[in-house]
């Protein structure tokens, strides 16, 4: 990858709904919490690198994001990742996720634990190309962020 956002996650900032988020903060943390696992068993039973984790606020209209303060490559044409749940996550309704550029939205999808690990890809729009950019990750509880184990898998601009 030209930028690998799971080794810069560290000095990304991160946020939910009532302020500033640390990075690896606590999975108890209701505030919502961000942590880097490394390489762990995803709900479909296959290990995988570079796992990121991204839980929501604990409320209904609950959510975390990440500001990466970064200069898109010249030769990117793509955003990638896989995407899924750790295994457990029954009582989940799912997670709304963006990739967002600045103020674009280059990529949404809505996924639930029974969609198994998928991927969420985007073109990088020429105009960012070469550019400074706030990327932002974004996830969002639906009607509850019960068991919302969401997981990012190697996000990376290519």
């Amino acid at each position: 990858p030209l930028l690998d956002l799971y080794g810069l996650a560290p000095q990304a900032r991160w946020s939910g709904p009532t302020g500033a988020l640390p990075f690896g903060g606590a999975d108890s943390d209701e505030r919502g919490f961000v942590r880097a696992l490394g390489r762990v068993q995803l709900s479909d039973g296959n290990l995988y690198d570079k796992v990121l984790q991204m839980h929501p606020a604990w409320r209904p209209d609950g959510y975390v994001s990440s500001t990466f303060d970064v200069t898109i490559p010249a030769s990117a044409t793509r955003f990638s990742a896989r995407a899924g749940f750790l295994p457990g996550a029954s009582a989940s309704d799912g997670v709304t996720v963006s990739v967002i550029l600045g103020v674009q939205k280059i990529a949404t999808r809505t996924l639930r634990p029974a969609d198994g690990v998928g991927e969420i890809a985007a073109e990088i729009p020429e105009t960012w190309r070469g550019q400074a950019v706030a990327v932002h990750l974004f996830v969002a509880a639906r009607a509850t962020s019960t068991q919302d184990w969401f997981v990012w898998v190697a996000p990376a601009i290519h």
